[in-house]
């Protein structure tokens, strides 16, 4: 027979994979459950520091014990499509928040990460992304204004850009990615709900049309803590 704190712990453990208790959620105290399951509190304790060795919950700070966030296994790194369909694969719900939408004229450094030239229109898009209500990714994109003329005019809140891209019969075709890990500035650390000098993903992007001009040059700052990313490796 089990002993009392594996049984708590089997039932503690159902209940997150099920999600009647979701992640980030506040599971109920030592004190609470210790009553539910009318067992000593150390009892609950052990089962409670079992499931945190396990990494399926954590301190919560003044919040007590909640489940821990479970990493979005993103393709991201391999393939090319939306973001929505990476958070969708998982179950999730995507949300963007639109920081800054803006035509503007390119600078030296916008001009050579396009491939135009300096004083060319460009199209400047920042987003915040959630998978649920957790900020999962800041991304800063620089589009060629001239290929997709219009774009000013899109609500990037609700509308996907590679998808607008395809309606614009100039879809992306290839994407060069360069990886990187930062520490989170006091900026990053409000946006993405982080502490600053946590440990960030950077992705750098330029992605190319099937004519290999450049469509979007773009900056990804991904939390290190809900995200991890496959990559497919061949002899060559």
């Amino acid at each position: 027979m089990n002993p009392l704190y594996k049984m708590i712990h089997d039932d503690l453990r159902e209940l997150v994979d099920n999600q009647t208790y979701h992640d980030g959620e506040t599971i109920p105290s030592e004190e609470e459950l210790a009553a539910a399951y009318g067992v000593s509190r150390p009892t609950v304790r052990r089962a409670v520091q079992m499931l945190m060795d396990e990494g399926v919950l954590e301190k919560g700070g003044r919040r007590g014990v909640c489940v821990r966030a479970r990493k979005i296994d993103q393709r991201f790194a391999v393939t090319l499509r939306s973001f929505d369909e990476e958070i969708h694969e998982h179950g999730l719900i995507p949300k963007t928040k639109v920081i800054l939408a803006r035509k503007t004229l390119a600078t030296v450094n916008i001009a050579n990460s396009l491939g135009i030239r300096e004083g060319d229109a460009a199209f400047r898009l920042v987003r915040l992304r959630y998978a649920n209500d957790t900020p999962n990714v800041l991304v800063e994109s620089l589009i060629p204004y001239n290929r997709y003329p219009g774009i000013d005019n899109v609500d990037f809140s609700t509308a996907s850009l590679y998808a607008f891209f395809d309606d614009k019969g100039n879809p992306p075709m290839v994407a060069k990615r360069r990886l990187e890990l930062m520490q989170a500035d006091s900026s990053l650390a409000a946006l993405l709900d982080v502490k600053q000098g946590d440990p960030l993903f950077r992705f750098t992007t330029t992605t190319l049309d099937a004519c290999d001009r450049i469509i979007e040059y773009s900056i990804a700052e991904y939390r290190s803590d809900t995200n991890a990313f496959e990559f497919d490796t061949r002899v060559p």
